[in-house]
């Protein structure tokens, strides 16, 4: 993470990206979309506990409890996994302790599993990290300090509520993931449904009902058949001309972080950078997806002049968590 916020970021220092981690604790790393980890504004936080971690946490939990059972450690693998969170949980206290200290602070759960037995993707692995992931994806832990040098990533884990300072409400999904595909859309947008689907990790109604709640502008692209968005503007084609799809940044940008979440290595090359948008116009044909982006009522996008908004810098990006 300290990398890429270097490169994208100019003039942050290490200083202040542990600053934002560690000391004011204003920047959240968060297990969410797609089970990756991102680093999260805290006033994004609500919202990404009720939408995407929200999914990935009822998945994780149905795949642990059912490797739970097919191993062999309990023929109840929900019940025992509710033991573990709360197991974990009281470990943890008001402290930080990292996997492996977990592990040593309770011997009677740290039991391995079969990971996907019969494939050549399986494994036999420790359980308790794996409920440690559930509970960041859950809100109710998160990674706090690093028990290494920045290079290296050995984090330490503590309660939610103990690190934050105070209990963080997830929104209801809905709302919760209209807000995060409108982050998305400030700051990288237009984007094809393909796009959101895939970067959100979600079904394509859950996309198709966060645009209508954003009341998402429609644009075309050019060179393609597909639909984008911008900035509502009063001509026909956004101008100037330049190379690349532009929409509203946010209102209020994180500090160093840039626009919404920082994104993940794996976040990035899935939409074009070289296609333009056509406020309110389609075009013919049938290949594509449609694509919105995010109608924003902010100074520059309300005036109805006819350039597009700015775009922002890129976030930067963290790597996939380890187990």
């Amino acid at each position: 993470m300290h990398l890429a916020a270097r490169a994208r970021v100019p003039g942050v220092a290490l200083a202040d990206v542990e600053d934002a981690l560690y000391g004011r604790r204003d920047v959240v790393k968060q297990t969410a979309m797609r089970s990756t980890l991102f680093a999260v504004p805290r006033d994004l936080l609500p919202a990404v506990l009720g939408g995407p971690s929200a999914r990935v946490a009822t998945s994780l939990s149905g795949r642990i409890a059912r490797d739970v059972e097919r191993s062999g450690v309990d023929a109840d693998g929900l019940r025992w996994l509710e033991r573990a969170r709360e197991s974990v949980l009281g470990a943890l206290g008001d402290g930080e302790l990292t996997a492996p200290e977990v592990r040593e602070a309770l011997p009677d759960l740290d039991v391995t599993i079969d990971r996907s037995p019969g494939t050549r993707w399986g494994a036999t692995v420790p359980v308790l990290p794996q409920v440690l992931w559930l509970l960041t994806a859950e809100g109710r832990a998160v990674r706090a300090g690093n028990a290494g040098p920045w290079r290296l990533s050995k984090p330490r884990f503590a309660a939610a509520e103990a690190w934050l300072g105070a209990r963080v409400e997830p929104l209801d999904p809905r709302a919760a993931h209209a807000e995060v595909v409108g982050r998305w859309l400030r700051a990288f947008g237009p984007g094809t449904e393909d796009d959101l689907g895939w970067w959100l990790g979600g079904t394509l109604g859950t996309v198709r009902a966060a645009l209508d709640d954003l009341g998402a502008a429609p644009v075309s692209l050019d060179g393609t058949d597909a639909r984008g968005g911008s900035c509502p503007t009063t001509s026909t084609r956004s101008t100037p001309r330049t190379p690349g799809p532009r929409s509203c940044p946010p209102s209020t940008p994180p500090s160093w972080a840039g626009a919404g979440a920082v994104r993940t290595s794996a976040d990035t090359g899935r939409r074009s950078s070289t296609r333009r948008a056509t406020p309110g116009r389609r075009r013919g044909g049938t290949g594509g997806s449609s694509a919105a982006g995010c109608r924003v009522t902010t100074p520059a996008c309300a005036s109805g002049s006819s350039t597009t908004c700015p775009r922002p810098a890129a976030a930067p990006s963290t790597q996939r968590p380890s187990g």
